[in-house]
């Protein structure tokens, strides 16, 4: 069974949320759903509060992309509002675009309780060759209010053992959306690459029960393929010219005939190129060019029989 939506363009204001948590000022947030089925951008998003029109704010929303289909936006005002107890009891929100196929979900009264809740996702362990590895979290906002950078947070990690705080964390996290936030120390790299540990967040948000996560994962390794070193006569030389700019060639020996993976890694590990080729004994080359890539280190290898062997160059644009 196919199923799908109609081509059809629909914003709807879910709701408002006011957000009174700075002592001298209240900010409004409007929620925009895309329950149509085109991407869409450049749209007005206003409000007015106290049931008195006089007090319409509004703008036109330009994104870096438009809004998906089937996607949230969680818009703030940065404009702040003077506080008062009456006032932001009766918010009528709004969302207008030319092409909208219906007007009848365009107005909301609703309001939302303010809810920011920040949990973290997941510890990021990036091995090199170094001895020691970048360590990275992922921070997730499922509340219904975006974090505010001038609100800093604190996480608390412990990797093998190892403590380590991270301070003054600013990060403008919108709803439904992560932050991947750097950990400016480093730890040591585990020789069999198990990882354990937790990060715990020390926020203000309004759910502490899930600040927590022990989930550890190592990425971005070199697949454990070592310098070069002659094996049972498979040679991989050094590529020429080094530096390039635009393609090397890469010349090798095979002790016998086969299977022959080539591939290429960039400085974190990353796979960016692999091709696999049949290849007869004896000396042979291939010519490696990828206009995509951009200038840096980079490291080559060939894999064949279990056998792998792996030397470093650089791109020059």
């Amino acid at each position: 069974r196919l199923e799908g939506l109609s081509a059809i363009t629909d914003l709807r204001a879910r709701a408002s949320v006011v957000d009174s948590s700075d002592q001298n000022a209240t900010r409004i947030q409007v929620i925009v759903d895309n329950v149509g089925a085109r991407a869409v951008n450049d749209f007005k998003i206003g409000f007015w509060y106290y049931n008195d029109t006089s007090t319409l704010i509004d703008t036109i929303y330009h994104g870096e992309t438009p809004l998906p289909a089937l996607r949230s936006l969680y818009f703030r005002f940065p404009n702040p509002l003077p506080r008062h107890s009456e006032y932001y009891k009766y918010v009528t929100a709004f969302v207008y675009t030319d092409d909208d196929n219906d007007r009848s979900n365009d107005t909301t009264t609703l309001i939302e309780p303010r809810y920011l809740d920040l949990r973290p996702i997941r510890v990021l362990i990036e091995e090199n060759r170094e001895d020691s590895c970048r360590v990275r979290m992922e921070v997730e906002n499922i509340g219904n209010t975006t974090s505010r950078s001038d609100q800093p947070f604190r996480a608390n990690l412990v990797i093998n053992g190892a403590s380590i705080t991270v301070r003054g964390i600013r990060r403008d996290i919108m709803p439904g959306y992560f932050a991947t936030i750097e950990v400016p120390t480093k730890v040591l790299k585990s020789p069999t690459r198990t990882y354990v540990g937790s990060v715990t967040l020390d926020v203000a948000d309004d759910n502490a029960d899930n600040n927590q996560t022990t989930r550890v994962e190592v990425i971005n390794y070199f697949e454990g393929i070592p310098f070069v070193a002659e094996k049972d006569g498979m040679v991989l030389h050094q590529n020429y010219p080094n530096p390039f700019d635009n393609t090397t060639r890469i010349d090798f020996r095979l002790p016998n005939s086969g299977d022959v993976r080539f591939f290429v890694m960039d400085e974190l590990g990353r796979l960016v190129y692999q091709e696999q080729r049949t290849f007869a004994a004896g000396d042979q080359s291939i010519t490696f060019g990828q206009e995509k890539l951009a200038s840096g280190v980079y490291y080559y290898g060939i894999e064949m029989d279990g056998r792998r062997l792996m030397r470093k160059m650089v791109l020059k644009r």
